[in-house]
């Protein structure tokens, strides 16, 4: 894929989200050009491969640390709808976080610590 390739795929995605707030990053590395679209709340969504039937993904990122990292890296979500790739994403990323919350308070509880 070359730049204006990637670039008007990105702008189709962007077309797609029912949300405001998405941006295009488009960028080079050695096996050519590659897009994702994402949203100052840490979201982004990339193509998925053309050779799968699932073709976004989300990946959820922490934004406020200075440098981006990718929060839930282990569970991946997939879907031909880039709106429920996100929706899913942030189905689990709420799973994992009641889940931690629960562990979390417990062990409070378990050594006498008081929020």
């Amino acid at each position: 894929m070359n730049k204006a390739e990637a670039t008007k795929a990105g702008k189709i995605l962007l077309g797609k989200m029912k949300s405001k707030g998405w941006t295009l990053d488009v960028w080079k590395v050695i096996f050519g050009w590659h897009y994702s679209i994402k949203h100052s709340n840490g979201l982004r969504v990339y193509p998925g491969c053309p050779e799968t039937k699932q073709k976004y993904h989300a990946m959820l990122m922490n934004t406020g640390s200075g440098c981006d990292s990718t929060i839930l890296p282990c569970f991946p979500v997939s879907s031909i709808d880039p709106n429920e790739v996100v929706r899913l994403k942030l189905k689990l990323a709420r799973e994992v976080v009641d889940a931690y919350n629960a562990i979390v308070t417990k062990a409070e509880k378990d050594i006498g610590i008081n929020k």
